[in-house]
């Protein structure tokens, strides 16, 4: 009953057991008994048994009985426990005083550099350099020291669980609740590192050199790698560092880019209009505080905070960015290229498969794009596609399915209903850029918007990163597919 309800319990047993004898107990749960002297007399009677690993190791001394005792005292020294080791990491030191002294250096900025270049890719570049310039100054990267843990493995639940332990913390709300949610953390923690174990130790040759790599890189991730900050993965029947993890999953994420049959547009359906309508500071600033700080960008991108912090002074550069971007039908350049962090769909993931490949980009870059999606008009939609489009969702769409569905049944004309459902594999990675500018012009949108959308999809170049330990993969271009995250 213990086993069933509680898998991998440990167990700990100590007492006089007389004449019993235990060698069925540690046979049957797999116990081991670790006094091997006499405790009264002559005789063996006082013991322990145990599964637990840190109390095998330990130095149990044999002391003389107390009080009159026939017992001797038996005294069990634990192993010393070694301090974690320490990784150093580079981070910037943000400080309420460096955002204040952001702010002033950005009012004082005339951005006589970004409005006199006449290209935009020089703009965004003279755009970027100053900003971080003023971050760097006011918030210098500082070598902390970490503790380096065991190889952290994720799923949704143990993200859930950290963000809300975090979130009460700061909060300060309950005392007691971000303890408790911490207690049900490292259970989960635990539970995750027993399954990955028992699920990978025995998937390479036992006996073999790589088998002993692998138990030594659960054990202790340090004796596997002289890195400690690198983790240790088991894909694809092999186990892999993460630089070579990163380079694999690349070169799998291009694989996924099929090549399909070219359109042919319809060339008397060339849109007439040109121009799109430029966009104005209000509409800029509106954007810049709508931002959501809590999600990730490009690693070379300064924090967005400073963009929704300062947006009464950056709405002003930041518009005329943008509105040269599209005067010039020319998506910059530098907010084209894109980081691909992989999330795992399964909790642990045992295939470059079971990767999703999210695209972190630059949050300037998204507000271009939006304008660029605002100018498409919803008209050139077809009415029942709830995807994509503003104001309509799933659940538009289940209710006009159902709708439809329940009406057609109450028809005497009506024998039944056969539902087609048709999900498309890989349909991020295997977009065609020419279809889909094709399409674009039969649907008859403006040219501007068009030719912007061709400059947004070449020239795009992407490579894979581990948030852990920051590992990068080569940056490689990506001429089939778009970018998962991005608007356009």
């Amino acid at each position: 009953m213990l086993f069933r309800s509680y898998k991998n319990a440990e167990i700990f047993l100590h007492g006089d057991f007389n004449d019993l004898d235990v060698t069925p107990i540690c046979q049957t749960f797999c116990l081991d008994q670790l006094i091997d002297f006499n405790t009264r007399g002559d005789a063996k009677l006082d013991l322990i048994i145990t599964n637990v690993n840190e109390y095998k190791s330990a130095v149990i001394n044999k002391l003389a009985p107390i009080a009159g005792k026939d017992h001797c005292v038996i005294q069990m020294e634990p192993p010393t426990q070694s301090r974690p080791k320490y990784i150093t990491k580079s981070k910037h030191m943000v400080t309420q005083k460096a955002k204040a002294l952001i702010t002033l250096d950005i009012c004082k900025q005339t951005w006589s550099e970004v409005y006199e270049t006449a290209d935009v890719n020089d703009k965004v570049e003279r755009y970027h350099n100053i900003i971080n310039d003023i971050f760097t100054k006011h918030c210098p990267k500082r070598n902390v020291k970490v503790r380096a843990g065991k190889p952290l493995l994720e799923n949704p639940v143990t993200i859930k669980l950290r963000r809300l332990k975090d979130k009460l913390y700061k909060n300060g709300k309950s005392d007691n609740g971000w303890k408790n949610v911490g207690k049900t953390l490292t259970s989960k923690y635990r539970d995750l590192q027993r399954s990955f174990a028992q699920n990978n130790i025995n998937k390479v040759a036992t006996g073999s050199k790589k088998w002993w790599k692998g138990v030594n890189s659960i054990v202790d991730p340090s004796s596997a790698n002289s890195n400690v900050n690198q983790q240790k993965r088991f894909i694809e029947g092999k186990w892999m560092d993460d630089k070579e993890f990163v380079e694999k999953q690349h070169e799998y994420y291009l694989s996924l880019a099929t090549p399909l049959p070219q359109s042919q547009a319809d060339d008397h359906n060339l849109p007439t209009q040109s121009e799109q309508s430029e966009v104005n500071v209000a509409e800029i600033y509106t954007k810049l505080r709508q931002i959501n700080t809590a999600k990730s960008t490009h690693s070379k991108d300064f924090p967005s905070w400073i963009s929704k912090n300062n947006a009464e002074s950056l709405c002003f550069p930041l518009a005329h960015i943008i509105n040269a971007a599209i005067i010039q039908d020319k998506f910059p350049l530098l907010w084209k290229s894109a980081e691909i962090c992989p999330l795992p769909k399964a909790a642990i993931p045992e295939k470059h498969s079971e990767y999703r490949p999210i695209s972190l980009l630059w949050h300037c870059g998204k507000i271009l794009e939006y304008f660029v999606t605002k100018n498409i008009d919803t008209a050139t939609l077809k009415s029942n596609q709830y995807a994509y489009t503003t104001g309509k969702g799933c659940t538009d769409a289940l209710v006009n399915f159902i709708t439809d569905t329940a009406f057609k049944l109450d028809r005497q004309d009506v024998a039944g209903i056969h539902a087609l459902l048709i999900d498309y594999s890989k349909a991020f990675d295997n977009m065609d850029h020419q279809i889909l500018i094709d399409k674009m012009i039969n649907m008859g949108i403006n040219q501007n918007t068009i030719s912007i959308t061709r400059s947004f999809l070449s020239n795009r170049t992407a490579r894979v990163v581990t948030r852990q330990s920051n590992t990068q993969s080569t940056s490689k271009p990506i001429e089939i597919g778009v970018p998962q995250g991005s608007l356009l």
